[in-house]
């Protein structure tokens, strides 16, 4: 979670599995997510979470949601779902 001000945002990763690499990167992505989420929006924040998926050997599968809340502004919630390459 992130805030600044009165606006506040929010990421959840949940990845499948208790690999390794899965665990890591559903530790080191929300804070990622909030971080980029509060300047550029949640589609850059998903985005890069996706593209981090690919630091690994094997990508991980997991699903990303994001929210940003600010008073007088409407909530936004972006959701995505990293799936390994058939």
């Amino acid at each position: 979670m992130q805030r600044r001000g009165r606006r506040v945002c929010a990421a959840v990763v949940d990845g499948a599995g208790h690999d390794e690499a899965v665990v890591r990167y559903a530790q080191l992505t929300p804070p990622v997510i909030t971080h980029i989420g509060m300047t550029m929006g949640g589609l850059a924040a998903l985005t890069t979470a996706g593209q981090m998926a690919h630091a690994y050997d094997v990508p991980p599968h997991a699903s990303a949601v994001y929210a940003r809340m600010e008073p007088g502004r409407p909530t936004a919630i972006h959701w995505i779902a990293r799936f390994p390459d058939a």
